[in-house]
C-alpha cells in the first residue's frame, strides 16, 4: 500500500467506508490518481498545499480549523468539520496525512507499522464487555 492509498483509506473510513455516500462536497478522493488528488480544488480552493500540511485545506477541514468547524463551535467557521456529522478523524490519521503532505505527497510504500493503528470500524456496537482484550505486540493477541 502506498501512502496515497492509505490517505484514501483514512478518508473512506472517516465517512463510514468506501461505499458510504458523502454529501455536500462528495467523495472527492475516490477513483482519482494521486496527481489529480494533489491538483484537486474544492469550491475553488486548492485541497493540498505541497510541503505545507498544516496550511492545506484538507488538513484544516479534518481538524475543524477556520474556515471549518462550524459544527464544533468554531466561531470563525463557515463550513462544518470533515466529515460532517461523523466522529472526528483520529489524531494519528490526521498526523499521517499532514506528514504525507509535508513530504510532498509521495507515492512511496507505507511503513507496515504505520498501517497497524487502531481505527474505529463500522461494526455494530457490542452488547457485551469488550475491554478485556490486550495485545502482546502488534501481531499477537494475549491469552
Amino acid at each position: 500500500m502506498t501512502r496515497f492509498e492509505n490517505v484514501v483509506q483514512i478518508l473512506d473510513t472517516a465517512v463510514g467506508g468506501a461505499a458510504a455516500a458523502v454529501g455536500f462536497h462528495g467523495a472527492f478522493w475516490r477513483n482519482i490518481s494521486r496527481n489529480d488528488f494533489v491538483a484537486k480544488k474544492i469550491f475553488g480552493l486548492s485541497l493540498i498545499t505541497l510541503g505545507k500540511g498544516s496550511d492545506s485545506i484538507l488538513v484544516k477541514a479534518i481538524k475543524g480549523q477556520t474556515p471549518f468547524g462550524a459544527d464544533t463551535g468554531n466561531p470563525d467557521a463557515d463550513f462544518n468539520r470533515m466529515p460532517s456529522g461523523k466522529p472526528p478523524v483520529p489524531d494519528a490519521d490526521i498526523a499521517f496525512i499532514q506528514k504525507w503532505i509535508d513530504d510532498g505527497c509521495p507515492e512511496d510504500p507505507v511503513d507496515a507499522a504505520t498501517v497497524l493503528i487502531w481505527r474505529p470500524t463500522n461494526a455494530p456496537v457490542a452488547s457485551s464487555r469488550t475491554d478485556d482484550v490486550y495485545f502482546v505486540n502488534e501481531k499477537r493477541v494475549g491469552p
